[in-house]
C-alpha cells in the first residue's frame, strides 16, 4: 500500500487569526482507513504560535468520474473539536482541501501539496506499470 503525505497551510474564514501548518499522512487505497493529521498554529490569538494539535482520524477514499476524493473525521467526536476535512483532485491535477468545524463554528480552506514515494509519479510516467512498483500510487502488497 502506498501513501501521500499531505502537507501546508490553512486558513480560518470565521477567525481570521486562526491560520497555520497542517500535515496528514494518508493511504492511496479505496476504502476507510485510520490516519493522524497534525495542526500548527503560526499566530497568536486563541492558541499561542507554534502550539500543537494531533488529531486521531477515520478517513475513507473513493474515485468517481476522474475526481480524487478523501473525507476526514476525528474518531472521538466531542464538544470541544468536532469538524470533517474534504481533500478533493479534480481535473486540473492538483489538490484542494477544506474543512468545517461544527463546534466551535469555523470553516476554511487549506492549500495543501503532497509529498509522494511513487516513481511514476514522480516522473510523470503515462504508464501504469511505472506506478505498480513497491511505494508506487497503485503498489498492492500482496501476502502468500
Amino acid at each position: 500500500m502506498s501513501s501521500f503525505t499531505f502537507s501546508g497551510d490553512w486558513f480560518s474564514e470565521y477567525y481570521p487569526n486562526i491560520s497555520g501548518n497542517v500535515s496528514i499522512d494518508l493511504p492511496y487505497e479505496y476504502g476507510e482507513f485510520d490516519t493522524e493529521l497534525q495542526l500548527t498554529y503560526s499566530n497568536d490569538g486563541l492558541f499561542r504560535t507554534g502550539q500543537k494539535h494531533t488529531y486521531t482520524l477515520r478517513g475513507l477514499f473513493d474515485q468517481k468520474d476522474g475526481t480524487e476524493r478523501y473525507m476526514l473525521i476525528p474518531q472521538n467526536l466531542d464538544f470541544q473539536q468536532s469538524f470533517m476535512v474534504t481533500l478533493v483532485k479534480g481535473s486540473g491535477q492538483k489538490w484542494v482541501g477544506f474543512y468545517t468545524c461544527a463546534y466551535p463554528y469555523d470553516i476554511g480552506r487549506m492549500s495543501v501539496e503532497y509529498e509522494t514515494t511513487c516513481i511514476g509519479c514522480l516522473e510523470d510516467q503515462p504508464n501504469q506499470l511505472a506506478h505498480m512498483d513497491y511505494g508506487g500510487c497503485l503498489y498492492i502488497q500482496v501476502i502468500d
